[in-house]
């Protein structure tokens, strides 16, 4: 419909796909590792320390929805909800 390609990578909760403009990267999807996660497109923000970023956002009454996972050629990321229920990925891409 958009013109598209894709391109699938090996994720530690499955196959994680990644769709394409020429090279541009324009989204993914993958199946959400848990049935209590809706079905949603998910922001995510880079940061600096995922860790960190996500221990503070508990402390600050976020829900770690999605433990920090580290992998290859994309970076360290987790999920978390906010009080209100929102839903935000954080990531520490990986070097360049």
């Amino acid at each position: 419909m958009f013109g598209y390609t894709h391109e699938e990578m090996s994720m530690p909760n499955g196959t994680y796909y990644v769709f394409k403009d020429g090279d541009e990267l324009r989204g993914g999807m993958l199946q959400a590792p848990s049935s209590d996660i809706p079905t949603m497109w998910l922001q995510y923000i880079t940061v600096d320390d995922c860790d960190a970023t996500l221990a503070r956002a508990t402390q600050n009454e976020a829900t770690i929805i999605s433990e920090p996972v580290d992998s290859e050629g994309v970076g360290r990321f987790g999920i978390l909800r906010d009080p209100l229920g929102g839903m935000i990925g954080v990531i520490k891409p990986a070097s360049a």
